[in-house]
């Protein structure tokens, strides 16, 4: 399993060789002038509320990223504006992340998955990753979800990724450390591919991973 690093405190997270990046669309002007990238992946994430500016800059940032780091594209959903771009510059990023919505495994979640794939069917499959989503209700009442989601990723041989962000530990004060303990075993035994998290997080729980 490998860690990503999410955009607080970005800059530590940049000069780490052995890190992934993600970060926000928006973000790329400020960062591309301030650091030299780190030869692995850069994750370049766009937000729903914002998808227009996002790839409005995209568009014009993207040829001027000079970087031996893989490039790749974070998050497409059932969202026929960024469905559109990536069917149409799939060929410019080394991966793509896909968020089937619906939280459960149950018919929603695997419908919507293989509707993303129906319409990514241009992209090699290699490139896909799909996030699994942790919520922290589910971490405290369900964590066989996320087994089932993993074993049905695997099965299709597509690699997965899971934000564990600082959401678990400021909206649920019930959530306790062997609650996050348990969670990152489930995920390291079910093969997940990529954990994206926030520095505070492996500050308080870093000794989990």
């Amino acid at each position: 399993m490998n860690i990503i690093y999410h955009t607080n405190q970005l800059k530590k997270a940049l000069t780490n060789h052995h890190s992934h990046v993600c970060f926000s669309i928006q973000d790329i002007p400020t960062y591309l002038k301030s650091f030299q990238f780190p030869q692995d992946t850069l994750w370049l994430e766009s937000y729903h509320q914002n998808t227009r500016k996002a790839l409005a800059i995209l568009n014009a940032f993207l040829a001027k990223i000079k970087t031996k780091a893989k490039l790749g594209f974070n998050s497409v959903w059932n969202d026929k504006e960024l469905i559109h771009y990536v069917q149409q510059y799939h060929h410019l990023f080394d991966e793509i992340v896909i968020v089937p919505l619906g939280n459960t495994l149950k018919r929603l979640w695997t419908e919507n998955l293989n509707h993303l794939m129906t319409q990514l069917s241009m992209v090699p499959k290699e490139k896909l990753i799909v996030d699994i989503e942790i919520y922290p209700k589910t971490v405290l009442n369900d964590l066989s979800m996320y087994r089932q989601k993993l074993n049905y990723l695997n099965n299709l041989q597509l690699k997965s990724v899971a934000g564990v962000g600082n959401y678990l530990y400021q909206s649920e004060k019930d959530i306790t450390g062997n609650d996050i303990k348990e969670l990152v075993h489930l995920l390291k035994e079910g093969n997940l591919t990529y954990m994206m998290v926030h520095n505070r997080f492996l500050d308080l729980y870093g000794s989990y991973l």
